[in-house]
């Protein structure tokens, strides 16, 4: 069976404002991840870092290390502080199966090449699948897949 994380962004204009670290306007869009095991995830701001920010739900800064588990959604906002688009964060998520000899993680990430033209590239590591899937009219999420390996005794 294959560990799948799902990650969603969706572009939002209707979030409640909020000030506990990131300012008060609304989010510019808003994340998703879900797995249905455990996972470790991690959100970086690689460029720009003065001029956007990472939240949870009330707009609080995410600046360490989070759990994800099955059957419990993480949500997260980006913000803009007079971004240009011009700014880029990683989304890197790591299966918490300790019995691998390197553990298996899939990384993202995410630029923009305008306003709703986002930029991903994905990168996943010791067997791990990682997949991107664009926002459509239909479906205006932007979409991350995980899937990472069984454990079997030939991984140790």
């Amino acid at each position: 069976m294959l560990l799948t994380i799902f990650a969603s962004m969706a572009l939002s204009s209707t979030l409640a404002l909020a000030d506990s670290g990131c300012g008060t306007g609304p989010a510019h869009t808003v994340h998703l991840i879900s797995v249905n095991q455990n996972a470790t995830c991690t959100l970086t701001k690689l460029y720009e870092a003065d001029r956007f920010c990472l939240s949870d739900m009330s707009g609080k800064e995410i600046t360490a290390p989070f759990q994800v588990t099955p059957n419990q959604d993480f949500n997260f906002e980006m913000r803009l502080k007079g971004a240009d688009f011009n700014m880029e964060f990683n989304i890197t998520c790591v299966s918490n199966d300790g019995r691998f000899a390197q553990s298996p993680k899939a990384m993202f990430e995410v630029g923009a090449n305008w306003i709703a033209d986002p930029q991903v590239e994905v990168n996943a590591l010791y067997d791990a699948q990682a997949k991107f899937v664009p926002a459509t009219k239909e479906n205006p999420k932007l979409q991350f897949y995980i899937n990472f390996p069984e454990f079997s005794e030939k991984m140790k």
